[in-house]
């Protein structure tokens, strides 16, 4: 008789569980800068002409740069960036059970590459999931697969907050709001908010700057999520309120716990 060996159980050492949902403490862990010993330098061409000839055009000389180590092209500039390996670390922190997907299948079903080399992917991290865009920049090959999927990944978790305040700098045409600290206060804002009331006032000042174009879709986004996750907390902590102060009255007939607020999210622009 062949025996039947059994799988042992994972122990309480090694058993990971995936987080319910976005949270404030999961935003806030993705939102956090990352040190400055694992932010590394990247080139990027400001003249497209050095862009399609392979890195040089009549324009430029191509010499060494301190900066990024590269030999390039003087019409380039450096740009900080954090690598797909801090990346992937700082998603397995929040979450342990993320994943990434490919919106789309060749017909051998593997990903689906566009014309220009790039890959879309679906990145979903505590059941919340983003669209995310990779390519190799022009590189050929295996190593360009793996290329293009962590700079999709990247991008992806840059949607979520992941290394957000490089992203800034990268664009601050983009985001002439933000660069006053406006963001990073109103994410402060929302996590030292007390009351539904004062919550529904950081709302209408969000709304606002959506609707003036004022706020990027990417900000926007990770504000809302960020908003809910604090009305959800909000509503949570009213209830343990309740149910500790009925516990501290035995004599008094039991009240009943109000009913949690509803998850609220940012209202919608008119």
């Amino acid at each position: 008789m062949t025996a039947v060996v059994e799988e042992p159980a994972p122990s309480a050492a090694t058993e990971q569980t995936a987080p319910a949902g976005l949270t404030v403490e999961i935003l806030k862990a993705l939102m956090e800068p990352f040190p400055k010993e694992v932010i590394g330098k990247r080139p990027k061409l400001k003249c497209k002409d050095c862009a399609e000839n392979r890195g040089q055009c009549p324009k430029h000389r191509k010499e060494h740069c301190r900066g990024c180590g590269q030999y390039i092209s003087t019409a380039h500039i450096d740009l900080d960036f954090v690598g797909h390996a801090e990346v992937t670390r700082r998603l397995l922190l929040v979450d342990p059970n993320w994943n990434w997907e490919p919106v789309a299948f060749n017909a051998d079903g593997l990903p689906k590459f566009d014309e220009h080399g790039g890959l879309w992917i679906r990145l979903t991290v505590a059941g919340k999931t983003v669209l995310g865009y990779g390519h190799a920049e022009g590189k050929k090959g295996p190593d360009a697969i793996k290329e293009a999927i962590g700079d999709a990944i990247r991008n992806a978790a840059m949607r979520m907050g992941v290394a957000l305040d490089l992203w800034r700098h990268e664009a601050p045409a983009v985001e002439p709001d933000q660069d006053g600290g406006w963001f990073t206060d109103t994410q402060t804002r929302i996590i030292q908010a007390r009351s539904r009331g004062e919550l529904e006032g950081i709302g209408q000042e969000i709304v606002s700057r959506i609707k003036t174009g004022g706020l990027d879709p990417t900000i926007g986004d990770i504000l809302r999520w960020l908003y809910k996750a604090r009305t959800d907390q909000l509503a949570r902590e009213q209830a343990q309120a309740a149910r500790a102060g009925s516990s501290e009255q035995p004599q008094a007939a039991p009240a009943a716990a109000p009913e949690a607020a509803p998850a609220g999210d940012v209202p919608s622009p008119a």
